[in-house]
């Protein structure tokens, strides 16, 4: 990553009144709303967030945001004004909303920018910008990691999927439209995880469904072909060959007594 900078400019901390709600606002520059208590929602151009305390909610330069506090349990606020030295990978790394409650670190920093600021402590100005940016680097840090474990959970998703149909046919396509991820993506994913491409594991599932089947049952080798959707039994015979070394039926007779 080349050289990314945060200059602080402000922060507040305002408790709202009940009900309390702004107009329509555009800044032209980058914003942070954090939420010490209360709730409420927080409109930025045209996605609607609900909040709670621990949030906190980034709206990029030029887009029209709205707050609204509860009518009962109205937010705390702070909002921070900001500039950085690259717009475009701040826009692509912050998230829009995520809740920092527990993150130690994140929430120390918003209290000391408060404190220096409000204050007016000497050198606070370089002290709020240097714990803004310390801030930012923990909020894309966790961003990365949040992104990594949806993705470890999402691949676990999709190999489940499989592996509970796997007696119907499955496509990339399929897998793409169930877990909205582009196919390519599907591909991917299942390849760093099992070592093969989809098409591959598929197969290689649907060989360790028909040895289950021939161990384990006495569905005949036709109904085993069916059970797996494969177009002719002699397409099926021909492909456990090739995987296993043996046909369906020497397979059973030879590792069907618990030899294997």
């Amino acid at each position: 990553m080349d050289i990314f900078r945060a200059q602080f400019h402000v922060i507040n901390y305002f408790p709202c009144e009940k009900g309390f709600f702004t107009q329509p606002r555009v800044f032209d520059y980058p914003y942070l709303l954090y939420v010490h208590g209360g709730k409420g929602e927080y409109k930025i151009g045209s996605r609607r967030h609900s909040c709670e305390g621990g949030d906190l909610l980034f709206c990029p330069a030029w887009e029209e945001n709205t707050i609204f506090a509860d009518g009962e349990e109205p937010y705390i606020l702070s909002g921070l004004e900001f500039t950085v030295s690259d717009g475009a990978f701040l826009n692509e790394h912050m998230p829009e909303k995520v809740n920092i409650r527990g993150n130690e670190f994140a929430e120390a920093c918003i209290g000391k920018m408060i404190e220096e600021y409000l204050y007016e402590r000497i050198y606070g100005g370089q002290m709020c910008s240097d714990i803004l940016n310390a801030f930012l680097l923990e909020i894309f840090r966790m961003r990365t990691q949040n992104v990594a474990i949806k993705k470890r959970t999402d691949v676990q998703g999709i190999l489940d999927y499989i592996s509970k149909n796997i007696g119907k046919k499955l496509t990339c396509a399929e897998l793409s439209d169930a877990f909205h991820y582009h196919k390519n993506t599907v591909n991917r994913l299942v390849k760093e995880s099992t070592g093969q491409a989809v098409k591959e594991y598929i197969l290689s599932m649907r060989i360790k469904e028909a040895k289950r089947y021939l161990l384990f049952t006495d569905k005949s080798v036709e109904e085993i072909a069916s059970l797996l959707q494969y177009s002719s039994t002699a397409f099926f015979c021909l492909q456990f060959k090739e995987k296993t070394g043996h046909t369906p039926a020497k397979f059973r007779k030879r590792y069907g007594a618990g030899e294997e």
